[in-house]
């Protein structure tokens, strides 16, 4: 993996740079449900083995609906954004679909599907999953959206590192939708002292909270993302919270993803839908 240089730059500098620069990208997500006929059409583009079968797990049975969210685009009122999650033969696995379908008709018109394992850190719940409409403008004709991912996996009894609310932006081409940043965990915490998980007295730990947002400056046809950083540190046996910094990273298009570009800091975690 390529490294990404980062920087701890001060407050009043930082906030002029992005006034000037960047179009900065609002949350915009929203779990909504989606009609009986939006899931019937995605679900048909999908082969997740002998539908109908029990795949090994009590009561489930293979294409089972795990999650389903539905959000009408704002950048193209006539198209739905679709996510959902099936269950596979494959008992610690699922299988993903990232879908826009033509509002009138439940068409669907591009797609993204791969199937995804599970593990004890990893796990898809009815509420895993939203979409993501901010505007990521990354070119005058190219339109992003996203969808955002959270684990409802329990994990570890005492973990010295945790990850939630992972994005990855999605870009339509033709009938396909390509995943072009993949998986970048919006929030992140690292313990210094300690571990998670209410068994550490001791516990010490950083928490960054990320933020995207758009500059000018063009890569390959796609503008660069710029990640700022807000980390605080703490001490709750203490009860004592630190004063907040900022650090910023650089995203840049490759031609197929958006990857750093020199050393990566410690908060900048991507997971790819790959994997």
């Amino acid at each position: 993996m390529m490294k990404l240089l980062y920087s701890r730059a001060p407050r009043v500098l930082l906030g002029a740079l992005l006034l000037q620069l960047a179009v900065v990208v609002n949350h915009a997500a929203a779990a909504e449900q989606c009609a009986a006929a939006v899931v019937a059409s995605v679900k048909a583009t999908v082969e997740v083995g002998e539908a109908g079968q029990p795949d090994g797990q009590d009561g489930v049975r293979i294409g089972d609906l795990v999650s389903a969210t539905c959000k009408v685009w704002p950048h193209d009122r006539k198209v739905l954004l679709a996510a959902m999650v099936f269950e596979t033969e494959v008992e610690d696995g699922k299988h993903l679909v990232v879908a826009t379908v033509d509002a009138a008709t439940n068409r669907v018109l591009a797609r993204y599907g791969n199937s995804v394992g599970e593990d004890a850190a990893t796990a898809f719940g009815p509420n895993s999953i939203v979409i993501d409409s901010a505007p990521y403008q990354l070119a005058p004709a190219v339109r992003a959206f996203g969808i955002r991912f959270t684990s409802s996996a329990r994990g570890a009894s005492c973990p010295d590192g945790i990850w939630r609310d992972e994005l990855t932006l999605f870009v339509p081409r033709g009938q396909f939708l390509l995943p072009v940043l993949q998986g970048v965990a919006m929030s992140r915490s690292e313990a210094r002292e300690g571990c998670f998980g209410g068994s550490s007295p001791t516990l010490i730990y950083d928490e960054a909270k990320l933020a995207i947002a758009i500059d000018k400056a063009v890569s390959h046809g796609y503008a660069d993302l710029l990640v700022n950083a807000r980390i605080v540190r703490s001490e709750p046996g203490k009860d004592i919270v630190g004063k907040a910094s900022t650090e910023r990273a650089v995203l840049r298009f490759d031609g197929q993803q958006y990857r750093p570009i020199k050393q990566k800091p410690w908060w900048l975690l991507l997971h790819s839908l790959e994997e």
